[in-house]
């Protein structure tokens, strides 16, 4: 149990350290002052780890992360590349296994189902990945996202260019 999970450890450290002040006053008030030194530095002591852990603690996160980071992070460049050298199969399995190793991240299932669309054209292969992902994802707000980029993938995957909007955005560079 962290000290910030209970404020009772510090309400006590805050009392002796403040009794420890208050005789250190005394003793320097009625006798040397060289004698109430150990009162305040014993004070000291008692209130340092409390007051360093409260004004450290937010900005240690940025160096210590939490629990989320506790592991690795996902490694998409793997997939991503074998699917740019169209090696499909092995770029499935890739993602197929950060989705095994990570089971609450939800871009490698938009990534399998944007290859079964796209690159695969299976339409029941995108729709068992999305089976498979509402079965995995365990937040109701992943898996309605989820449905919504499936949704939105079959629906750009269907619409077959015209012929008057092929011609409309070119990639090639414009001969002057």
């Amino acid at each position: 149990m962290r000290l910030r999970d209970s404020y009772f450890p510090l309400i006590i450290r805050l009392v002796i350290a403040g009794v420890l002040l208050l005789v250190g006053m005394r003793v320097a008030y009625t006798s040397a002052l060289l004698w109430a030194y150990p009162f305040w530095l014993f004070a000291g002591i008692l209130i340092a780890f409390p007051l360093a852990e409260m004004l450290a603690g937010p900005f240690g996160s940025f160096f210590m992360p939490t629990e989320r980071f506790s592991k690795p992070q996902p490694m998409y460049s793997i997939p991503e590349s074998l699917r740019n050298k169209n090696n499909l199969d092995a770029a499935f399995a890739a993602y197929q296994k950060i989705a095994q190793d990570f089971p609450q991240e939800i871009k490698p299932y938009v990534c399998m189902i944007r290859m079964a669309f796209v690159d695969m054209n299976n339409e029941a292969l995108a729709e068992s990945v999305l089976a498979q992902g509402k079965f995995t994802l365990k937040q109701t707000a992943l898996k309605e996202e989820l449905q919504k980029d499936f949704d939105a993938i079959r629906t750009i995957s269907r619409v077959p260019p015209t012929a008057d909007t092929r011609h409309k955005i070119s990639y090639r560079k414009s001969e002057v």
